[in-house]
């Protein structure tokens, strides 16, 4: 399988037949009462969850449960490795490539913040590069536009 979660966590990535998923059709619809989001999501969703309440509805495999047949969950390719080969092959290209890893984490709107931040240095260069983006042929004035354009809403 191939991974896009930090840390490999196989509850996360492999949950459902191949692997147990702790959360229950009661959890996921007490998240949903809670953050009052019953109208918020397709019908279909709220529909299969209320019956998953009742039992009409299988329960994905939980920790502790087996299934009658074998297999193996192997991670082919994961986004540390990903990443690491990306960082490797701008290396070579003499760009001083920081990797970031899982070392940004949170909520996508502020982590899209520290990554636009990190995007204007780069626009620039600066110190973790070095070398300034704009030597990317209409590459960083196209970051500059997107930047420009995000900050006025």
């Amino acid at each position: 399988m191939v991974s896009d979660v930090i840390g490999d966590p196989l509850e996360a990535i492999a949950s459902g037949p191949t692997y147990f998923d702790s959360p229950t059709f009661d959890d996921a619809y007490s998240v949903l009462e809670e953050y009052k989001l019953l109208d918020s999501v397709p019908k279909f969703y709220v529909k299969c969850h209320r019956k998953g309440l009742r039992g009409e509805v299988m329960e994905t495999l939980k920790k502790g449960e087996t299934l009658s047949c074998n297999f193996y969950n192997i991670l082919v390719a994961t986004n540390y490795e990903a990443c690491t080969e990306m960082e490797l092959f701008f290396k070579s290209k003499d760009h001083n490539t920081p990797y970031l890893g899982s070392s940004v984490q949170g909520e996508a709107g502020e982590v899209a913040k520290v990554i636009g931040g990190i995007a204007e240095d780069l626009v620039g260069g600066d110190v973790l590069t070095h070398k300034p983006l704009h030597r990317f042929t209409g590459f960083a004035e196209k970051i500059r536009e997107d930047i420009c354009r995000s900050r006025r809403g």
